[in-house]
């Protein structure tokens, strides 16, 4: 239940701009950004 939510929420025109911020000294892992994980 919890990762289809997730999926649903990722995919958002609105969520987009979060997927691209960084934490500097950390990478974010393979998958992050990832609509269809």
């Amino acid at each position: 239940a919890a990762r289809e939510w997730y999926a649903r929420v990722k995919s958002r025109p609105s969520f987009r701009p979060l997927l691209s911020d960084r934490v500097r000294g950390l990478s974010p892992v393979s998958h992050y950004a990832d609509l269809d994980f």
